[in-house]
């Protein structure tokens, strides 16, 4: 008798409690803490990547990259934040970088100049981001990358002198970029 009496009632919660939970799981993501931190700072780095005339890379931004910038204990798992939060730093990134943009997106740079570019402003990156940390001073000139210009480079590429010049240009850009990043985290701790 009580099987026949609760029957109506197992079928209605085993329908209705996994819509109500994949309902709150697709709502979610924007109100955890980690989300919220991740898009502020992102907005913000999009909105100084676009004025500088960065590239389009959220991912070399140090905030990105540690993803527990705001991270509490009281907010659960330190690994859900990182992924909630390098979630939130990407939208607002890339919402941020390509609403400043006014016309026609600017166009990269093709071939052999891009791939020079790219790994000339990782490089330079990395090493401004040190330098910045340790409160060294500012030579991007004096790093041994910089001078030797070749990393990455290619015979397919064209003529090595031109794949120098161009990552030396990225390699300044990204080094002031790092610097100033290492810079700044540096005077938080």
């Amino acid at each position: 008798m009580l099987r026949r009496r609760y029957l109506p009632w197992l079928v209605v919660l085993t329908l209705f409690v996994p819509a109500v939970a994949s309902a709150q799981v697709r709502s979610r993501p924007r109100d955890l803490p980690g989300y919220q931190q991740g898009y502020v700072l992102g907005v913000r780095a999009g909105t100084d990547d676009y004025r500088r005339g960065a590239p389009f890379d959220f991912s070399i931004r140090i905030d990105f990259r540690r993803g527990d910038v705001g991270y509490d204990v009281r907010f659960g798992s330190r690994s859900r934040y990182r992924d909630e939060f390098r979630r939130g730093f990407e939208a607002g990134y890339r919402e941020a970088y390509r609403a400043r943009r006014v016309g026609p997106a600017p166009r990269a740079p093709i071939g052999r100049v891009d791939v020079a570019v790219q790994q000339g402003y990782s490089d330079g990156y990395e090493e401004g981001l040190k330098d910045g940390r340790d409160r060294k001073r500012f030579d991007p000139v004096g790093e041994r990358r910089y001078r030797s210009a070749d990393r990455g480079y290619n015979r397919s590429y064209g003529p090595k002198d031109i794949y120098k010049a161009n990552y030396r240009d990225g390699f300044l850009k990204g080094y002031e970029a790092g610097y100033r990043d290492g810079a700044r985290y540096s005077r938080r701790w």
